[in-house]
């Protein structure tokens, strides 16, 4: 919890102990104090560390943490993901479960060279809405499979598998791709390729994140 006292500082407090003063800095607006009462709580649900030193609750659902601010994303269970009907792909979706299975030694392939026309997709149904702020596409980099990354890709997402909204675009990296966006609400997960590559486009293990 932190509190803004008439002296100008921050100070934050332990949770469990609220009388313990654990931190504190400076609060200023124009060279001003703003502390405009004796104090003013904050309750923490996600703890951010800032440059100041002063931790500053992210509420849950909302969008990316404070510039300078450093928090972890948390990855969602994909235990149901791989029978959700929504689950599915463009070519060989028999092994789409091996995107979710947590091992590095199955995968999903599409065995044809990357290539925009005919379109190569896989779309995931995490069963119910909820927020996202990070994809994941993981591959090995133990064999081939780690120049099996998407050499260019789009991202859309929906909450009823009828209006979709881009969320990302970018190009894809040897083994791991990493896809940041600002966190937005979905059930529906649509990863589009849309580059060129003599590669056949891979994924070994798929996950999605929240703040």
């Amino acid at each position: 919890m932190i509190g803004i006292h008439r002296d100008g500082r921050a100070r934050l407090r332990s949770p469990l102990y609220p009388s313990l003063v654990v931190g504190s800095a400076r609060v200023s607006s124009a060279g001003r104090g703003v502390a405009t009462s004796s104090f003013l709580s904050l309750t923490c649900t996600a703890s951010l560390v800032l440059g100041c030193g002063v931790g500053i609750a992210q509420p849950i659902g909302a969008g990316p943490p404070l510039e300078g601010a450093v928090v972890e994303l948390t990855a969602y269970s994909r235990t149901s993901w791989a029978t959700n009907s929504g689950t599915t792909a463009s070519d060989y979706q028999s092994e789409v479960a091996n995107m979710f299975d947590g091992s590095f030694t199955t995968k999903w392939l599409e065995q044809k060279s990357q290539s925009p026309s005919p379109a190569q997709w896989v779309e995931v149904d995490m069963g119910v809405s909820q927020p996202l702020a990070q994809i994941t596409l993981e591959n090995t980099t133990s064999n081939n499979d780690a120049n099996g990354f998407p050499y260019a890709y789009s991202v859309t997402v929906s909450t009823d598998k009828t209006s979709w909204t881009q969320v990302a675009n970018g190009t894809g990296t040897y083994g791991t791709t990493t896809i940041n966006f600002a966190q937005t609400t979905a059930r529906y997960v649509k990863i589009l390729e849309t580059g060129t590559s003599g590669n056949w486009w891979c994924i070994d293990e798929l996950n999605i994140s929240h703040y």
